[in-house]
């Protein structure tokens, strides 16, 4: 669902950057017109996978295990629009590379910067959601390893968008975003027997 939600980043940078003048949209232009079709079908696309549950096309015959979070009802739309706002974000977030890397051109530097006030942001929120302390420490080495991974991949991203946006701009690096879709569902009805669902 994370992954789904995060088809609406290229529409939603693509209807911030036209409304702040950052994209020109021309209505006579092939291009313009192939960017407004692709942002409807990915804002259509997310909403659908948000809303609707067809039959079980994957895993079908796997016992749902059930979970505190729970995927009906109330928390389904809860989650649905929290991840909305943060597909918002990381639109925002894109659109602010471009003062960004005009200005540090450096995207090893300007990543650094960003992960430590993400993490003192982070460190912050946790201290008030997680007051155990034993929440705080990691118990296999499973754990650490993920940390780890976390870490590197985080910060690699980060310098890789930032790279790529200073070179060919904040639409151009949120297009891809689609591609996480498909390589999570595989991944995840593979590893861990996720059920995938149809539209009706």
């Amino acid at each position: 669902m994370s992954s789904t939600m995060s088809n609406l980043v290229p529409g939603l940078t693509f209807v911030f950057t036209a409304a702040i003048g950052m994209e020109k949209v021309n209505i006579r232009s092939l291009r313009s017109n192939a960017k407004i079709i692709g942002t409807v079908i990915s804002v259509s696309g997310a909403m659908s996978m948000a809303l609707l549950r067809g039959p079980k096309l994957l895993n079908a015959g796997i016992v749902a295990i059930k979970s505190s979070s729970g995927s009906s009802g109330e928390t389904w739309l809860l989650g649905s629009l929290i991840l909305f706002g943060n597909s918002c974000c990381w639109a925002i977030w894109t659109i602010m590379q471009v003062p960004i890397s005009a200005r540090c051109p450096d995207p090893l530097l300007s990543t650094a910067w960003m992960c430590f006030f993400g993490s003192i942001q982070t460190t912050a929120v946790t201290i008030f959601i997680k007051t155990d302390p034993q929440a705080w420490k990691p118990h296999s080495n499973l754990e650490y390893a993920c940390l780890l991974y976390v870490g590197i991949a985080s910060a690699s991203i980060i310098v890789l968008q930032a790279w790529c946006i200073a070179r060919r701009g904040p639409l151009f690096s949120a297009m891809f975003s689609p591609l996480s879709t498909v390589i999570v569902t595989t991944l995840a009805a593979i590893f861990q027997h996720e059920m995938v669902y149809t539209a009706r």
